[in-house]
């Protein structure tokens, strides 16, 4: 049962018959437990949110660091190339 199923069964319970206080007392208890059930789930899932989101800024800074070192690599590579152009056209009007 869902809590509000089980607050509404309660109030109903409690409103209508008050004859049947040990009948309430087990609602009520049976709310707790299934109240609890609940806020130790959304404790889990916060606990899973908070490592996703540890897991997801390591993941950024990785990519981050990938595209500098990408780019580094392609700057340096850029640099060997225009070298290369530069002595090969020294070379062809030295012939």
């Amino acid at each position: 049962m869902s809590l509000v199923k089980i607050a509404l069964e309660v109030y109903r319970l409690y409103t209508v018959s008050k004859k049947c206080p040990l009948i309430c007392c087990l609602m009520v208890s049976e709310f707790k437990v299934v109240s609890q059930q609940k806020e130790a789930e959304v404790s889990e899932l916060k606990v899973k949110i908070d490592e996703l989101q540890v897991t997801a800024g390591r993941e950024t800074k990785s990519r981050e660091e990938l595209q500098l070192h990408y780019q580094q690599r392609l700057r340096e590579k850029q640099a060997e190339l225009d070298n290369f152009r530069r002595l090969d056209t020294r070379s062809v009007c030295f012939r």
